[in-house]
This record gives C-alpha cells, sequence and structure tokens, in this order.
C-alpha cells in the first residue's frame, strides 16, 4: 500500500496518532528494524496516548470555562441586585 493513500485514510478514520506516529517511525531508522507486530504495537500506543492527550485537553479547558463562567456570575449576579435594590 502507498503511503500517501494509507495516510489519507487513516485521516478519515480519525486516527490523527497514529498519523503521527506514522511519520515519527518513517524518520527513526530503529524502528525500521522492528518486526510488523512491533511497530503496529508502537503505533496503536500512539494512538491510544494521543487520544487520552486530546481528552484530557479538553476536560482543562472546559474546567477553564466553567471556572470563568461561574466566577463571572459570581460577580455579575451582586451586580445585577445591586442595580434591582437601588432601582426600588
Amino acid at each position: 500500500m502507498l503511503q500517501q493513500p494509507m495516510k489519507e485514510k487513516l485521516h478519515a478514520l480519525k486516527l490523527q496518532g497514529m498519523v503521527e506516529a506514522l511519520e515519527h517511525q518513517e524518520q527513526d531508522e530503529a524502528t525500521r528494524e522492528l518486526g510488523f507486530l512491533d511497530r503496529l504495537a508502537l503505533l496503536v500506543d500512539q494512538q491510544w496516548n494521543w487520544r487520552q492527550n486530546q481528552a484530557l485537553t479538553r476536560r482543562v479547558l472546559a474546567a477553564r470555562f466553567w471556572r470563568r463562567k461561574l466566577a463571572g456570575m459570581a460577580i455579575g449576579s451582586t451586580t445585577r441586585g445591586r442595580r434591582r435594590c437601588s432601582g426600588i
């Protein structure tokens, strides 16, 4: 199988971590000497780690968003309360 069509298929399958690992393996002579199953295991491990890192990044960003939103709500709620009370 040619390299570029295989990479396109991996992208279509949303296996970006595997594409990155494959590109890394192409440049590393030590991995070229490994057997098929060993190289496949490295690709699968890289894909697994890539997905775990993506999920962790999403959770961290979501936590930051919620923390900012909650802080804004706490500040906004006191401001809104003062405005209502001063208008009455």
